[in-house]
């Protein structure tokens, strides 16, 4: 039998060498490929988060959502965009008006990819310190920050808040831009009330929800005291002073405010705003459904009749008895539930608001109108509704108003004094961050 003889010590540290220098060479090309390989999907990452960006504010503009990012850089992106792929842990993007990315920085899987001009490019890794601010800043698995535009809304207290569905800050000339609380409270004259003030944002109350839209009243006038109508004998009905104020005022307002609807005889096509019905507030009170209160009944100053007439009543006394139809039952003690309908009313040194229940007075007189002129000062009062009253002679000369003292009240038609406008908007529930 002949001997078999294994490889010499000599032939294995050659083998060793050989394999050495071939990993030396192979190494870094296969990492290379790694590398290239972690370079491209950071870079297709890229492409398709922004691609998904474009998709997102596209389609939000187009179903009303207007959840377009304003022109300029921001620092977070839209944790709601879906996308296949890893989303960035940080950086910024900057967009045009219509919501279109035009350059963007963006650090993906530990990658700074750079994107202009349609291009997206690695430009390297991010740094240690860029990389330990988003450990510090960005928890495992947390998307970044949504940025949205638009209006804002909060829920009431439903204990201080009776009938009122959601709190919502809006700026009425444009429905896109973002509105927070600290926005309105912000927007105020120098006297610190918000009296006449019809742009910027601004608190609103919504209190109707037709399933699509809110329906949602200012917190404030928008003018001075003027008529209802000054020649509501040439035209019977028509709101001739407030309806032309109304429309002045809100012209600026955005388009998506726009009605086409006829409410109370009046035809509000093409306004941006209307006013509040006295139905509509009998039904935020409950008059109307535990009192039979309707405004089509007969008015009367007298005891009414429930069923039959109606007259003036306290926004908070409605305990369904025709007795408590005139009590007083809110006080600057007791503060009204519906305090939202009458805030910043009348001044409240002398018999105002605040004695009535309200919680924040009108601190400042201001100007009252008289066929559209500005030609005095006068202490606010309530607001007018679009409903007159049905009198027994078939004539009437009154319409409702919701005044400083809690109640809705009928007062003359021409009378300058006592009502300003309080607008009614109508606006789509999905341009309203919850």
């Amino acid at each position: 039998m002949k001997n078999k003889k294994g490889f010499t010590l000599i032939e294995l540290l050659a083998v060793i060498v050989i394999l050495a220098i071939i990993a030396l060479i192979a190494t870094p090309i296969i990492l290379n490929m790694i590398n290239d390989a972690r370079k491209s999907a950071a870079v297709d990452s890229a492409y398709g988060y922004i691609e998904a960006i474009d998709y997102n504010n596209a389609m939000s503009q187009l179903n009303g959502n207007y959840k377009k990012i304003e022109s300029g850089e921001v620092t977070s992106f839209n944790s709601k965009v879906n996308v296949k792929g890893t989303k960035p842990t940080s950086g910024t993007i900057e967009v045009d008006s219509s919501g279109r990315v035009i350059k963007a920085t963006l650090v993906i899987n530990g990658y700074e990819v750079k994107y202009e001009d349609g291009e997206a490019t690695v430009e390297g890794k991010a740094t240690d310190n860029e990389n330990k601010e988003e450990k510090e800043e960005q928890p495992e698995n947390q998307q970044p920050e949504e940025v949205v535009t638009g209006p804002t809304s909060e829920d009431p207290d439903k204990n201080t808040t009776k009938g009122l569905l959601k709190i919502v800050y809006l700026d009425p000339t444009d429905l896109t831009k973002t509105c927070t609380s600290e926005d309105a409270a912000n927007n105020v004259n120098s006297n610190g009330t918000p009296t006449e003030i019809t742009t910027g944002c601004m608190k609103w109350y919504a209190y109707k929800d037709d399933g699509t839209n809110y329906l949602m009243i200012l917190d404030h006038n928008i003018t001075g005291t003027l008529a209802w109508s000054h020649s509501i004998s040439d035209k019977p009905g028509v709101m001739t002073d407030a309806a032309n104020f109304l429309n002045n005022k809100t012209s600026s307002w955005d388009s998506k405010l726009s009605l086409s609807e006829t409410i109370d005889n009046f035809d509000y096509t093409g306004y941006k705003a209307r006013l509040i019905t006295a139905d509509e507030v009998a039904e935020i009170t409950g008059a109307n459904t535990s009192l039979k209160w309707a405004s089509n009944l007969t008015y009367t100053y007298d005891t009414p009749e429930i069923g039959t007439t109606v007259s003036d009543y306290y926004l908070d006394g409605l305990n369904g008895t025709d007795t408590t139809w005139k009590t007083k039952v809110a006080s600057l003690t007791t503060k009204s539930k519906y305090a939202w309908l009458y805030d910043y009313t009348a001044y409240s040194t002398s018999d105002g608001c605040i004695d009535y229940g309200c919680n924040i007075s009108d601190r400042n007189y201001y100007n009252y109108y008289a066929y559209g002129e500005v030609s005095s000062t006068e202490k606010i009062a309530g607001y007018w509704t679009s409903t007159m009253t049905t009198e027994s002679n078939g004539n009437s000369t009154q319409a409702y108003r919701v005044s400083e003292r809690g109640n809705l009240q009928a007062r003359y038609v021409g009378n300058i004094h006592d009502a300003g406008i309080r607008p009614v908007i109508k606006v789509q529930k999905s341009l309203i961050r919850e």
